[in-house]
């Protein structure tokens, strides 16, 4: 048996009379082998809603989790279906074949909505109000996949119960089907596309809040080892040194220990300027300079700042150096641990800086338990973001960043962590961490309290 799950705002009246779905699934009534189970007047997460039916004990042996805006084409959807279960544990109507480490969706590299390249598509989807839209074609399907797009999953729910999956209620509506794809790959279900034909209303939402929830989808995957499962993942081992890729993301509680009053700030690692576009909304008359090392980043950053350039800050020459000055704020998120000598940058700033200025940094912590986890496993891989990027240079923990600030001449005066979770495999890993500190006489309740932070923040001052 095939049941066809979904959620909607409409009321059970109005979603059989007005909903794309409920038109749709009135049309296919003649097929025993179809049952549905709608969510009506709905207001829960969908990974909710999902997992209910995960773990309903019935006689389904198919789920087929869909939006409510979809035109169902295909009168012989439970021949697709039942076809398509043959190969795949999890399949969808569109797919990619090669996913990128904290890649945003099925169809897109990054934040900015570049298209990944035709090659690593799949699938066909189309698009309108009315059914048999416009056909939207990606790549020859059926194909294995990486990821799919949520507007259509369909479930072998013995796969799912036999490996306990189920959506990460963490989620609301965006990112629950990438993060679902990458935790079944994880544990080996094979995933694909299938030639299945539906018509989607929407061509998605890409708004405040799927940048929200990217974010915690980036908390959540920056910090899980990728080669955690037995199958599937793929370690990269590429040498290419681009910068962490550019996001739109801002770091509100950095932002936020701007001083009131800030009159010229420089923000080294600016990426795309967006802390500087929500900034000057907040203090239009500040004077924001954007650095990057990366001339594309920069070359976006130019339309938020009032002065954005390419530049490794520690070749500048002594003229450019100059130019930054004078200036009352600097800020370095998630970037002093990218430098060869991050002591002498904040020296440097030291000895030039307006006497009320201060210093804003974010920094990754290394003595994070997940980072231990991973030394203590041999999964040190290097990665394209995260605790472990790449193009990290420079490692710190709690005392050792505190100690470059007191040896380059900085008092801190505020300080924040970041604490990400909890996950599944945390509260082992901290009890592991308290058991070995008291092993080498050191105090175990600090030695789990510094492991916790994913990140610190601190405002410096001149000392």
């Amino acid at each position: 048996m095939i049941e066809i799950v979904s959620a909607t705002r409409w009321s059970e009246e109005e979603f059989w009379k007005n909903s794309a779905l409920g038109i749709s699934l009135s049309r296919l009534f003649f097929d025993q082998r179809i049952k549905h189970w709608i969510a009506f007047k709905n207001r829960k997460g969908l990974p909710e809603i999902f997992n209910q039916r995960i773990h309903a004990e019935n006689d389904i042996e198919i789920i087929v989790f869909i939006h409510d805006d979809v035109w169902i084409d295909d009168f012989f959807l439970a021949d697709r279906i039942l076809d398509a279960v043959k190969s795949y544990d999890i399949f969808g109507v569109v797919g990619n074949k090669n996913r990128k480490h904290l890649q945003p969706s099925w169809a897109f590299i990054n934040t900015s909505g570049t298209w990944d390249i035709q090659e690593n598509l799949s699938g066909a989807v189309a698009h309108g109000d009315i059914p048999f839209g416009k056909v939207g074609y990606f790549g020859p399907s059926p194909a294995e996949c990486d990821l799919l797009d949520g507007v259509l999953i369909a479930v072998s729910k013995s796969s799912l119960k036999r490996t306990k999956i189920q959506f990460d209620e963490i989620f609301d509506f965006h990112f629950y089907d990438v993060d679902f794809c990458i935790t079944a790959q994880q544990q080996g279900l094979k995933i694909g596309t299938w030639p299945l034909a539906i018509t989607h209303q929407s061509t998605g939402g890409y708004g405040i809040n799927w940048l929200n929830a990217y974010q915690i989808f980036c908390k959540k995957w920056s910090i899980i080892p990728p080669e955690s499962g037995t199958t599937g993942q793929k370690i990269s081992l590429a040498q290419n040194m681009k910068q962490t890729p550019a996001h739109n993301l801002i770091n509100n509680e950095l932002m936020a220990m701007i001083p009131a009053g800030t009159r010229r700030i420089v923000d080294v690692g600016c990426m795309h300027g967006q802390m500087a576009h929500v900034y000057k909304n907040i203090n239009p008359t500040v004077h924001y300079t954007g650095i990057d090392i990366d001339k594309d980043y920069a070359e976006v950053a130019k339309q938020h700042c009032d002065n954005a350039f390419a530049a490794d800050i520690e070749k500048l020459t002594p003229s450019e150096w100059d130019q930054l000055f004078p200036s009352d704020c600097w800020i370095f998120g998630d970037c002093l641990e990218h430098l060869r000598d991050p002591w002498a940058i904040l020296k440097k700033i030291r000895s030039c800086i307006d006497s009320d200025g201060c210093v804003l940094v974010c920094i990754p912590n290394a003595q994070h338990w997940g980072v231990q986890m991973r030394l203590l496993s041999g999964q040190f891989y290097y990665e394209d973001s995260g605790l472990l990027d790449r193009t990290h240079l420079r490692w710190f923990t709690r005392e050792t960043m505190l100690a470059m600030f007191q040896k380059t001449g900085w008092a801190v005066t505020a300080g924040l962590t970041r604490t990400l979770g909890p996950f599944s495999e945390q509260e082992p890993v901290l009890q592991g961490i308290r058991a070995f500190a008291t092993a080498c006489g050191l105090d175990p309740e600090m030695a789990m309290a510094d492991a916790l932070p994913f990140q610190y923040m601190f405002k410096l001052v001149p000392a």
